[in-house]
């Protein structure tokens, strides 16, 4: 398996991880995570890795999800708790959301424990100008609140009274301009944010517009241009390849958020 493969495949277990979290289909998804452990020999892939190119720590994200699952390899998770502590480890410059990523899955493995506070550094902290909102600046909150809430599964006591206050007014006005433009990949990530910092703002006309979408095979269509670094690792795809890579991604978060409100109603 190549290092590029490594990307999509932690989206895919993830969104089972959910699922499974969320009680949708979980004998499904403890098929499917097997054979995904299969796939990375049982981790030995994630540890040659990570043995080889230390700088991709976040790979420990991926080895967290599959923990979930009871899928384990003792070698790695030494290796994840040594980089984890090492200078060169914490002294790498990532986007705070990326910082969360790694906070959260260390805290998944037990290595250590998310500050209780720990939305100082995120955008919507001091309550920016909303309509500043563009497709990065949605991508990295949505992150943020993914991360710090642990996918809505911890509640809210990570975040300060005014970035819940602020989110909770502006994710709607966030929405409709996303589902306007019909970006149902960023439409779903907010759907899944809305979730996370309160279940009882359904935003249930947003849910109707992202089924809608919905193709006659199931495919929920991503924005253009979406995939390019999937389609990069191929060599001449058929068309029927270049449809599914294109729209893979906006497909998984897609079915995380209807999972999630399907497990809120």
């Amino acid at each position: 398996m190549t290092l590029g493969a490594l990307k999509p495949l932690g989206e895919l277990v993830l969104t089972f991880e959910i699922f499974h979290s969320y009680g949708y289909r979980k004998g499904e998804c403890e098929r499917f995570i097997s054979r995904a452990w299969d796939a990375v020999s049982d981790g030995e892939v994630l540890l040659n890795a990570l043995a080889a190119r230390p700088d991709l720590i976040v790979l420990s994200s991926l080895y967290a999800n599959f923990k979930e699952f009871g899928c384990t390899n003792d070698r790695l998770e030494k290796l994840v708790l040594h980089l984890i502590s090492t200078d060169s480890c914490k002294g790498l410059e990532f986007p705070y959301w990326r910082k969360l990523d790694l906070l959260h899955a260390a805290e998944s493995l037990g290595i250590n424990s998310m500050p209780e506070v720990a939305d100082k550094d995120c955008w919507f902290y001091k309550c920016p100008e909303p309509w500043v909102m563009s497709n990065d600046i949605a991508y990295a909150i949505t992150h943020d609140v993914f991360y710090l809430s642990d996918f809505g599964r911890k509640g809210t006591d990570r975040f300060s009274k005014n970035s819940l206050e602020y989110l909770n007014v502006w994710v709607p006005a966030w929405l409709k301009i996303f589902a306007d433009q019909e970006n149902w990949d960023i439409v779903s990530e907010l759907l899944m944010v809305s979730q996370c910092i309160n279940k009882k703002q359904q935003e249930d006309s947003f849910y109707a517009l992202l089924i809608g979408a919905q193709e006659s095979d199931g495919l929920i269509p991503s924005p253009a241009g979406a995939g390019k670094q999937l389609l990069d690792f191929e060599l001449n795809p058929d068309k029927h390849r270049k449809r599914f890579l294109s729209n893979y991604h906006t497909c998984l978060v897609a079915g995380m958020a209807l999972a999630m409100k399907s497990a809120s109603v």
